[in-house]
């Protein structure tokens, strides 16, 4: 969180995420965005953007400044994301292994390394399109 909030203030953009290339888990990523950005999507935004914000910042790269923010991994495979019984299961694990306290990306990443059995559980969970809500 605090890269993205330095990769913001020292590039002035309008928008920076870690999901602009999408490398880390889903459900770890991070946005922030411009007040402007937010004030513009709010009056301009229809639809599906309406409900996923940020879609009407990023879908429109010649009006705003984006930012992509990379870390050193590939693991965009990877869900720590709730949003089926099979991810609940999956991040119950992870909670049972780390504790109850959040970890790095970093730490999260290598513990799904040495567990496969842990991402077996939600690995054939699909990601609805944007445009499923």
């Amino acid at each position: 969180i605090d890269d993205s909030i330095d990769l913001y203030r020292d590039t002035e953009a309008d928008f920076v995420a870690t999901d602009l290339v999408m490398h880390l888990p889903r459900g770890t990523d991070v946005e922030v965005l411009s007040p402007a950005a937010l004030r513009w999507a709010d009056e301009h935004a229809t639809g599906v953007d309406r409900v996923h914000v940020t879609s009407s910042i990023y879908g429109n790269p010649y009006l705003f400044q984006l930012e992509p923010l990379r870390r050193p991994m590939e693991a965009g495979d990877l869900r720590v994301t709730v949003d089926t019984p099979a991810d609940y299961e999956a991040v119950q694990a992870i909670v049972g292994e780390l504790g109850d306290r959040p970890p790095s990306v970093e730490e999260l990443v290598e513990l799904l390394a040495r567990r496969p059995d842990i991402v077996a559980i939600n690995s054939g969970v699909q990601q609805k399109a944007i445009d499923e809500g």
